[in-house]
């Protein structure tokens, strides 16, 4: 996006105050326990838990990416950006659910294969992120960021597809849940306040207890300061290398599919 915004003439100030709705990354961790318990409805009868929320989030990134397939940012720019807002925010909420998947796939009677299994999801994350990249820089100028952005929509419908012929993971996490629910429900006398407990608070508590104040404090900082500065610095690092002087071919050559074999923390 950074790179047709430069290509479409916009100046560095919109540019970096389009990309902080990206900021939402640092953020997504809020709404993690209502994705967690939130049953969507039909969708969640027939896909369940985490792949209801997966495929949910893909449906509207790929409306947003369609909408914004259609539209010039130039003359659209606040449009755009609430279209990219939409994916950003669908997108952060996805990698919430696709963690979990991931956790429930690997209960604690496994949990010697969560090492490995956070690596493959390291290593899906960077190839989806460093790969299609590759590809809508090095046919931007023959085909068109719209055209780009069509075909981006594509691999979503791809994903999607995907998403509906896995399987979805099998966990005693819903009886845990109502029996917590029993617990507070004798305490607390209202079953609202009783789901919002469970839900919401009671995810937090644990966090801090089970690492301690500081220690919880200090993670939730990392995380928060680590993803705000990424969230900024990755969409303005294209703008610079358009400003002296690579074409979108090279930047996609070195930016993205070089950068495919790098980790994330080296790449700026």
């Amino acid at each position: 996006m950074s790179g047709w915004l430069k290509d479409a003439g916009l100046t560095r100030a919109a540019i970096g105050y389009f990309g902080s709705v990206f900021a939402v990354y640092a953020i997504n961790f809020l709404w993690a326990p209502l994705v967690d318990r939130v049953k969507l409805p039909v969708l969640h009868s027939t896909l369940g838990q985490r792949r209801s929320w997966i495929f949910l989030c893909q449906s509207f990134i790929l409306v947003g990416t369609l909408f914004i397939a259609g539209v010039n940012p130039a003359n659209n720019l606040m449009f755009t950006s609430m279209l990219a807002l939409c994916i950003a925010i669908s997108s952060a909420t996805q990698d919430i659910a696709i963690d979990a998947y991931r956790i429930d796939t690997f209960p604690k009677s496994e949990s010697r294969k969560l090492p490995q299994a956070s690596a493959m999801a390291v290593i899906g994350w960077w190839t989806g992120y460093s790969l299609p990249g590759y590809l809508a820089f090095i046919n931007a100028d023959s085909m068109g960021w719209n055209g780009v952005y069509y075909g981006m929509a594509g691999i979503v419908v791809i994903l999607m597809l995907f998403t509906l012929f896995v399987s979805e993971p099998k966990t005693d996490r819903e009886a845990l849940q109502a029996q917590a629910e029993a617990r507070h429900n004798k305490v607390v006398g209202s079953r609202f306040t009783t789901w919002i407990s469970v839900t919401v608070v009671e995810p937090f508590l644990d966090f801090f207890r089970r690492n301690g104040v500081q220690v919880a404090i200090t993670l939730l900082l990392f995380v928060f300061l680590f993803k705000i500065g990424e969230a900024f610095l990755g969409r303005m690092s294209i703008t610079f290398y358009k400003e002296i002087g690579f074409s979108n071919e090279q930047i996609g050559y070195y930016s993205k599919l070089i950068g495919w074999g790098r980790p994330s923390s080296l790449r700026y």
